[in-house]
């Protein structure tokens, strides 16, 4: 294919799945939740500590632009959402 005077080649390729790929007890469920981040049919917990201390951290930037009662406060308050 050519395109702005350079010539790409466009090239596929296949193969079947390794057996040595899938898990050895079989599929992996994970079950998604509010005071565990995750946790897998194997019983393994992720905690989610990093969710939490950005949670904290968003929480107080909204108590301090809150207090503040500027318009650049106030616009930032509507813009910053905890996503």
């Amino acid at each position: 294919m050519w395109w702005r005077r350079v010539e790409y080649l466009h090239a596929t390729q296949s193969r079947d799945p390794s057996p040595e790929a899938e898990p050895d007890g079989g599929p992996l469920g994970v079950e998604l939740g509010i005071v565990h981040l995750a946790t897998d049919s194997d019983g393994v917990t992720i905690s989610g500590a990093v969710v939490k201390q950005a949670r904290a951290r968003y929480r107080s930037r909204r108590q301090c632009r809150h207090s503040v009662t500027t318009k650049n406060a106030k616009r930032r308050l509507r813009k910053d959402v905890d996503h």
